[in-house]
């Protein structure tokens, strides 16, 4: 290879897309030592300078591509995940199940139990809302990457709507403390579930200022 074409390709270098390479060390020695034996058989003086110069840009050459390849290897190794997939079929089935789930926060935040009838038509507006995105997430198949976090949403508000089928029991007995059974369904793991289906692949974080994707 002429000095020129050499010089080309080394200029190229931080151009190029390189594959890890954690054989290039002993390739890059291995054929130094060939080619010097080569050029010092032929002529020792000349072969001697020749193998000096080609020893120079091979090693300039393997800096080169070594510091490209830890550049790039650490930017992968340090891109974390930064906010929720942008995936169109997991924002799709985030969408449906976000709907569901502002739906039923909107009934168990303004649900109103200040007689007994309308505690319990409170807690039965909240269990429709919750029946609905257990019938949803029953009828559409999770994105593969999302599937596990499914199936945790299905199971908290399966859990919810039992504590809203415990709790409609007792406040429609007669003389039960309404106001109390009517507060105990607790809506935070379903809460928690979907958060972490929104910020999937990054992780739910609760704070002191509510959830937030790390």
């Amino acid at each position: 290879m002429s000095e020129e074409r050499l010089e080309n390709r080394l200029r190229r270098l931080p151009t190029l897309q390189v594959p890890p390479s954690p054989w290039l060390e002993d390739r890059i020695m291995s054929a130094i030592g060939t080619e010097a034996a080569k050029l010092q058989a032929d002529d020792p003086r000349r072969g001697m300078r020749l193998s000096l110069a080609a020893f120079a840009a091979v090693v300039i050459a393997a800096l080169l591509v070594g510091l490209l390849i830890g550049s790039r290897l650490g930017a992968q190794q340090a891109a974390p995940a930064t906010g929720p997939s942008r995936d169109a079929n997991v924002v799709r089935y985030r969408a449906t199940v976000d709907a569901d789930m502002r739906a039923i926060n909107n009934q168990y935040v303004n649900g109103r139990c200040d007689t007994r009838a309308n505690c319990l038509a409170s807690l039965l507006r909240t269990r429709a809302a919750a029946e609905q995105l257990r019938a949803e997430i029953a009828a559409i198949v999770a994105p593969k990457p999302v599937s596990s976090i499914a199936a945790r949403v299905a199971a908290a508000d399966t859990q919810f709507i039992a504590q809203l089928d415990e709790a409609t029991a007792v406040v429609g007995q007669l003389n039960s403390d309404f106001v109390t059974a009517g507060a105990t369904p607790d809506i935070t793991g379903l809460e928690l579930a979907v958060a972490e289906l929104d910020c999937w692949p990054a992780a739910a974080v609760v704070g002191d200022h509510g959830t937030s994707c790390s």
